[in-house]
């Protein structure tokens, strides 16, 4: 017998976005699941037209054909400027991505006896396509790092910002959020935020160290955080994804994005001989299986190596063979 009901399904909706903050998740994944659940919410409106939604409109029906709509769905171009539907569907990952949050909702209603509607019986998620990951080339790498003037301070944040990625895996929400009191000279250590709202004390090298030191000495502000911008706030992260696109068009490599470098790092360390176990703590994975996929885009692993590796000095000083420009792996 379920629970007295409440009248609208919106009233569910934020009552499961509150218990996800309950639960500590992260505002990203928050925000992930309000945005998602608020396309199911207006699809029921607009397209089944149902005025109200209430918690009964959560049934296998109206799912089976959000998913039918979702399937045949076109991508979309949506940003300040302009708005734009393409003649291309969205991907299989799109549709996964779209259709995760509705499934997760359905289980906890079902699971906290709001619905006898058990979404996990039946609807299944699709199986998503191996991705190919593009790998850069020595060539690409020095490209990459020939674009910043570290004579200025937007030159030097930027290039940090990459180094951060390219050589630490660390992710844009990590690279955001570190404090210039995260940073032991003395010990030569970094403290970085995680997922799950932890923080992780990592090693750093000698040579980003004094980066790290040159720049908050020639640049120096009164915020409290590494990187800022123009007028001294804490950057955030479309302040990277925009440098990145402008790297994108600078140096003519497809696909770079900050996360596209956490890859890079991941193949680069196994191959460096580092182990899934090291890899995991690196990557603030919460299970090794996260990271043995990086073993499949790897060299085999022969000596292990407990020091931080930049592969970025290695390109610089010669240290490393040449690899084809174009080199993918795909990822398990």
């Amino acid at each position: 017998m379920t629970k007295k009901k409440l009248v609208l399904l919106e009233n569910y909706i934020n009552m499961f976005l509150e218990d996800k903050e309950l639960e500590n998740k992260s505002p990203k994944t928050i925000e992930y699941y309000a945005e998602n659940l608020n396309r199911f919410w207006n699809y029921l409106i607009n397209n089944l037209k149902i005025e109200n939604p209430m918690i009964d409109d959560f049934n296998l029906e109206n799912v089976n054909e959000y998913r039918r709509y979702l399937k045949n769905k076109n991508k979309e171009v949506d940003n300040p400027t302009f708005r734009a539907v393409l003649k291309e569907k969205i991907s299989d990952s799109s549709y996964a991505t779209y259709l995760r949050a509705v499934r997760v909702f359905g289980n906890w209603l079902y699971k906290r006896d709001y619905t006898n509607f058990d979404i996990v019986k039946y609807i299944d998620l699709p199986k998503e396509s191996k991705k190919s990951v593009k790998i850069l080339s020595e060539k690409e790498v020095i490209t990459l790092f020939n674009q910043f003037d570290l004579k200025t301070e937007l030159g030097y944040r930027n290039y940090l910002i990459v180094r951060f990625a390219f050589d630490y895996g660390f992710r844009m929400g990590s690279i955001i959020r570190i404090k210039k009191s995260d940073i032991d000279f003395t010990a030569n250590t970094l403290m970085i935020w995680s997922k799950g709202n932890k923080y992780d004390l990592y090693n750093i090298d000698k040579d980003i160290k004094k980066k790290l030191f040159d720049f908050i000495t020639k640049f120096e502000n009164d915020s409290e955080y590494l990187f800022t911008t123009n007028d001294g706030q804490q950057i955030n992260e479309n302040t990277i994804k925009k440098m990145f696109i402008k790297l994108k068009e600078t140096t003519n490599i497809k696909d770079l994005s900050c996360h596209m470098l956490r890859h890079n790092f991941a193949t680069n360390y196994i191959n460096m001989g580092h182990s899934v176990e090291e890899l995991k703590y690196q990557l603030g994975h919460s299970t090794t299986a996260m990271s043995e996929k990086y073993l499949e885009m790897s060299l085999s692993a022969k000596y292990l190596r407990k020091e931080h590796d930049s592969k970025l000095l290695k390109i610089q000083k010669g240290k490393t063979t040449a690899t084809k420009s174009y080199l993918k792996r795909k990822i398990a």
